[in-house]
This record gives C-alpha cells, structure tokens and sequence, in this order.
C-alpha cells in the first residue's frame, strides 16, 4: 500500500524520463537506499 500510495501521490510530477524510477523494483530499491542513508 506504500508503494501506490507514493507513486499516485507523485506520478504528475514525475518528468516522462524519469517513469521508469516508479516501476516497483526500482521504487524499492530507492526506497531502501533512502532509509539506509537516513538511519545512518
């Protein structure tokens, strides 16, 4: 529920080349590096 949560809350502000980054493998994946960093 995150992830569509984020992506509808986002997606029209998205520029078209950057689409692809709300697919859900990639939207994890930045997901997770920003929690790392922020936990660091």
């Amino acid at each position: 529920m995150e992830y569509l949560t984020d992506v509808i809350g986002r997606i029209r502000d998205v520029p078209e080349s950057e689409v692809e980054e709300l697919l859900p493998a990639r939207w994890k994946a930045a997901r997770d590096a920003q929690r790392a960093a922020a936990a660091n």
